[in-house]
């Protein structure tokens, strides 16, 4: 074997330990567009755009009032997008669901005031604990249906 091939070799095992098992490369990032009106109360003051992933900040631009298109790339994963300023009320939205291959456009009315709206889409949100006490019971029922209704 040639010190070429070797080197190849190596750089393709590296690569496969590089990322979660069974994923050997990293996804490419989505386009999520972030849009956003206000009255002229508002007008030409300045806004952070915070991109929320599993309650960490994953990406943050300061903008100003009002905009069209800020463009962040993400991987495709579930966010929050929150927008924030002086003078405006806090508005977070979500959860997105950024789609492989598909570009989100996403819609902001930024209003004068204090204080903070939350937009929360989705029919009822569980947490992780929740959601696991329901799984474990219906497994525990599919077994017994399996038993015969014992």
């Amino acid at each position: 074997m040639t010190v070429f091939m070797k080197l190849a070799v190596g750089s393709a095992l590296l690569g496969a330990w590089t990322f979660p098992l069974g994923q050997t490369q990293k996804p490419e990032p989505e386009n999520i567009w972030v849009n956003a009106s206000c009255d002229e109360t508002l007008d030409g003051k300045q806004v952070l755009i915070s991109i929320i992933s599993d309650g960490k900040i994953v990406a943050q631009k300061e903008t100003n009032l009002p905009f069209a298109s800020v463009l962040f790339s993400k991987v495709p994963c579930e966010y929050f997008i929150k927008l924030e300023g002086r003078g405006m009320q806090t508005l977070t939205k979500g959860p997105y669901q950024v789609i492989k291959g598909e570009s989100l456009n996403t819609m902001f009315a930024m209003e004068p005031g204090v204080g903070a709206t939350v937009v929360q889409y989705g029919s009822s949100p569980m947490s992780r604990e929740e959601v696991a006490t329901r799984i474990k019971r219906l497994e525990e029922a599919v077994v017994k249906l399996q038993k015969g209704g014992q």
